[in-house]
């Protein structure tokens, strides 16, 4: 176990080694291995983030500039309330996809999934 994951993350330390041909051929297919798993991971977290960061960051500019329109127009505090309960509901609703299912439906099930969700 040991010997697999300094391998895997391609620290290796030294005080195990590969000593016949069969043994080296091995430690490099898993050293290969290990670093496209690494690789790959890495990326998919990146993607993960990446796509937090700019939800988060849309959800952040609407409500600001609600807050804007409060402070420059004067909007009651119930229609400030409204409007802020609906762009939390339509940025969970985006960020679950479920604009982009609705719209890949055909017309007369994406009316009834409105509808029955609704």
């Amino acid at each position: 176990m040991y010997f697999t994951i300094t391998t895997m993350t391609t620290v290796g330390y030294g005080d195990y080694s590969a000593t016949t041909t069969l043994e080296r051929v091995f430690v490099i297919f898993l050293m290969i291995f290990g670093v496209v798993a690494f690789t790959f991971i890495s990326g998919a977290l990146s993607s993960i983030i990446t796509n937090f960061d700019q939800s988060s960051a849309s959800l952040a500019e609407k409500l600001l500039f609600l807050n804007k329109l409060k402070v420059n127009h004067g909007i009651s505090d119930k229609l400030y309330s409204e409007c802020r309960q609906a762009i939390n509901f339509d940025e969970k609703t985006t960020m679950l996809g479920l604009d982009a299912f609705i719209q890949s439906l055909p017309t007369s099930l994406s009316q009834a999934v409105t509808i029955a969700i609704h």
